[in-house]
């Protein structure tokens, strides 16, 4: 017997054995054995192997099948499918549930309809609605009125920020409801266990008592970091009545009895979330809580604390509602609730992620953008590429109106000629505007939008390096992607962000170079093993070394090594562990973004006095890399540069604080020769620290000396009476040696000065980047869409390492006049320690993210897209 899969075969009851005496004993042992313990052998059964075009082919069949019993369901005019199972009948008109339902005879081919129902689950798992794109029309489910309001009706009850659940009704009638709770007895109850982490030994011991029916037991680990983490245990211990166990409070897990345990209503736990619904006993306590968060709230100035403040007391609001589900027949049941959990997830999606016009409109209108991305690439798979984006983006409407009964073709030229909103409307048959009459699209989230773009260049990939697959697509292509379109619709703007972030990685890889250069005359081993490490981790990134000049690479590697080869024993990590505990301050959260920079910075210039940021030509200052690309506001930085700044400003530290832009004051262009004098005249009266250029030394132009010194002697001579040549002589070398000096001492007190706000933005910078390693170790899927902050945040560390290197040694001589006290210069200073290592780091999370990018989905696209072809 043959059997695609290994097959069981049960022995005869007796065996054929002699009748000769041994054989009988042997015979009688056979039979007691087998009366307590019947034998069971399992043969496998012969495998199935199947290489290139006729693998391809089949694997391709099976996609198709898949494709074409789930195609018909899309569009408001979509068909249903009937699904036979268990000898019951489902009338069916859910993509993915009709996905997961298909079983294909064919080995190969089921492992093809296998790749896709695994893209499908995914999709739905998040949004929703994505496997049949118009199913959310208006705020129904499947145009079904009734559902979209029971949805609408469940949210107002709970809020955006609530649970839906959705169970079986004992009735034929569908209703929402909230329940109100109710005593449940102690005796019994299962134990959830939330906390910061959980070793491997107490888990296993868990998870045994589980298997054993002992203790039913839970264990959930906390989201969040830091004081984010400690404050949310705090909430839901609030909301079960238990004491929250803290070494801070006195209270450890050894000494806890059963009267510190809480009590919740209802416990939902699945792959990604924990619903805890509290008991009715607590509620005095949670609105005490929610209003003081609420007072928090409005005293904070924090963006970042604010939000979270704001996800808390969402989160202690939000309600659960259930809505049950009747109906006449358990088919008609079935379809019920599958079209209200797709109406609920595809809502939540909206609420989250916005709405776009439906109908496949959205994805036509973007089409129109892909001419333009395709002549950005040189590479002609890249073009290729970008042509097949183009055709499943128009897939999805041509499909809604073959469905519909109407030429898909014409309908996506009509389509094209019209506003982004404009699309067509298949229940009605009109073109019209789509938000208008209701018929959207819910958003998706951005995971999807990446393995996408990832999956369709695995496609080209595939496509331009085997002939018999480049055929294959061409013939199959647009039948191929038909299931994966509604994944699509911002697969254009995702290529411009992938190559953004390309370009601003490149731009910093390339400025190491300066690095080594400003290195090499120090050779501090412990600084040189830093960089060696975090040059290479760019190396590593194959995303961007393609473009990095392999002759610089080499000799930056090279002589990066050759540096720290006479002392390979140097150990980076253990000498900075040692001032963990002593010099880093308690952690307050991740701010938005780098604009923390700009307002503590102002507090530093109050502390050691104002720096004026002088110079006639800004162009000079952009190609001396200090107005960076990386800073948000550097367009707006370019624009108010047409605003000429006036001398009499410089007497108000406030009057100039919008024009701070991380410890420096920048003057426009448009400045006229004689406003710059009178700045610097106002400079020197007043003794503030001048600096000029990215370097922060003085650098005065020559204009100063030619117009400067004239305006002080003007204003010190008297009359020419009785004054003879020598003496006006004698006053002019006076004032030209007190202008000299006046200049020496302000030079002086500006390093001192620099010195003290580096040190002052180093030990900034190190606590910034020390919370974004921690909340992006924490939680690893926000590095994608934070990646340009990340980089911004290297470039500027590395641009204050590079300060301080430059002038170590400068200021080391002590000024009267000066009114700062000077920071001692340390070559091992420990904030340049804490911030290489925090750039080490920053460096390990983007290798790590680009790993996954570009390492597990990408082998896992191109299987899917290998077998597909």
């Amino acid at each position: 017997m043959s059997l695609p899969f290994s097959s069981p075969l049960f022995l005869r009851p007796e065996p054929s054995f002699s009748e000769s005496r041994g054989i009988s004993n042997l015979y009688g042992l056979w039979r007691r054995n087998t009366v307590k313990r019947p034998l069971l052998v399992v043969k496998a059964g012969p495998k199935r192997i199947e290489f290139d075009r006729k693998c391809r082919d089949a694997l391709l069949s099976g996609i198709n099948k898949l494709a074409d019993a789930v195609s018909v369901t899309l569009g408001p005019k979509g068909r249903n499918v009937v699904l036979s199972e268990s000898e019951t009948l489902k009338v069916i008109n859910d993509g993915v549930t009709i996905a997961r339902a298909i079983e294909l005879p064919d080995t190969i081919e089921n492992a093809g309809a296998v790749l896709i129902q695994e893209v499908a689950t995914k999709t739905n798992g998040s949004a929703g609605d994505g496997t049949t794109t118009a199913i959310l029309a208006s705020l129904s489910a499947g145009n079904d009125e009734y559902i979209g309001n029971l949805i609408a009706e469940a949210i107002e009850k709970i809020g955006p920020d609530g649970v839906i659940s959705i169970e079986s009704s004992s009735s034929s009638e569908t209703y929402v409801t909230v329940e109100e709770g109710m005593k449940a007895t102690q005796l019994s109850v299962p134990l959830l266990i939330i906390a910061e982490d959980i070793s491997i030994k107490v888990l296993e011991t868990l998870v045994v008592n589980k298997l054993q029916g002992v203790l039913n037991v839970a264990v959930v680990k906390c989201p969040g970091f830091a004081e984010g983490k400690k404050a949310i245990l705090q909430d839901i211990a609030l909301m079960t009545g238990a004491d929250f166990l803290s070494g801070d409070l006195g209270l450890t897990l050894e000494t806890a009895t059963s009267d510190q345990l809480g009590i919740a209503r209802r416990v939902t736990i699945t792959s990604n979330s924990t619903t805890i619904v509290a008991d009715p006993s607590t509620k005095a306590e949670i609105q005490a809580r929610i209003m003081q968060i609420k007072k928090d709230l409005a005293e904070t100035d924090s963006k970042y604390l604010a939000e979270k403040l704001s996800e808390r007391i969402a989160k202690l609001c939000g309600g659960v509602a259930i809505i049950k589900v009747g109906a006449h027949t358990e088919i008609e049941l079935e379809d019920r609730k599958l079209r209200l959990e797709d109406a609920k997830n595809a809502t939540f999606a909206a609420m989250a992620e916005g709405v776009v016009p439906g109908g496949g409109a959205t994805y036509i209108h973007l089409s129109k953008q892909i001419p333009a991305i395709k002549n950005v690439f040189q590479d002609p798979d890249e073009r290729i590429g970008a042509d097949i984006v183009g055709m499943a983006l128009l897939a999805p409407a041509k499909l809604i109106a073959a469905n519909a009964g109407i030429d898909g073709a014409v309908v996506v030229e009509k389509i094209k000629a019209c506003d982004s909103r404009v699309g067509y409307n298949a229940m009605n048959g009109r073109y019209e505007d789509l938000m208008a009459a209701d018929l959207i699209l819910a958003g998706f989230h951005d995971v999807h939008f990446k393995m996408l773009s990832l999956l369709l260049r695995a496609t080209v990939e595939v496509a331009v390096g085997r002939s018999e697959v480049e055929e294959a697509l061409a013939l199959n292509s647009l039948r191929k992607l038909q299931l994966l379109s509604p994944l699509l619709h911002l697969v254009p703007m995702l290529l411009l962000d992938l190559m953004a972030f390309r370009e601003q990685a490149l731009r910093l890889i390339l400025d190491l170079s300066s690095t080594v250069i400003t290195l090499l005359p120090h050779q501090n081993s412990l600084i040189l093993h830093a960089f060696m490490d975090l040059f290479c981790s760019f190396v590593r990134v194959n995303l961007f070394s393609e473009k990095i000049p392999r002759k610089m690479m080499l000799q930056t590697y090279n002589l990066l090594h050759g540096m720290a080869r006479n002392d390979r024993d140097c150990d980076f990590y253990h000498r900075l562990i040692q001032f963990v505990d002593s010099y880093d301050p308690p952690l307050k959260g991740l701010h938005e973004d780098l604009n923390f920079v700009s307002p503590r910075i102002g507090e530093v210039l109050e502390a050691v006095g104002p720096i004026i940021f002088l110079s006639t030509d800004t162009r000079k200052l952009r190609n001396e890399g200090f107005l960076s690309p990386f800073h948000p506001r550097y367009p707006d930085i370019l624009t108010n540069s047409a605003h000429p700044l006036r001398a009499q400003d410089l007497a108000n530290v406030t009057s100039y604080r919008e024009w701070v832009l991380f410890g420096y004051l920048v003057c426009p262009d448009e400045l006229l020769r004689v406003t710059s004098i009178d700045i610097a005249l106002v400079v020197l009266k007043e003794n503030l620290v001048l600096t000029l250029f990215r370097d922060e030394y003085i650098l005065l132009h020559e204009d100063y000396q030619l117009y400067v010194l004239p305006r002080i002697l003007e204003s010190k001579k008297m009359a020419k009476s009785g004054r003879t040549k020598q003496k006006e002589a004698d006053l002019e070398y006076s004032v030209a040696k007190q202008v000299e000096k006046m200049i020496s001492e302000v030079h002086e007190q500006a390093l001192y000065s620099c010195d003290a706000i580096h040190h002052e933005r180093r030990i900034l910078l190190k606590q910034e980047i020390g919370r974004m390693v921690l909340f992006f170790t924490d939680q690893p899927s926000l590095l994608a869409p934070n990646i340009q902050m990340v980089f911004s945040a290297l470039a500027f560390a590395q641009s204050e390492v590079l300060w301080y290197f430059q002038h170590v040694g400068i200021a080391s001589s002590k000024s009267k006049t000066a009114r700062v006290v000077p920071v001692e210069t340390d070559p091992n200073d420990p904030t340049i320690g804490f911030l290489l290592d925090g750039m080490d780091s920053l460096c390990c999370l983007v290798r790590k993210y680009i790993a996954d990018l570009h390492g597990n989905r990408t082998i896992q696209c191109v299987a899917l897209v290998s077998y597909s072809q």
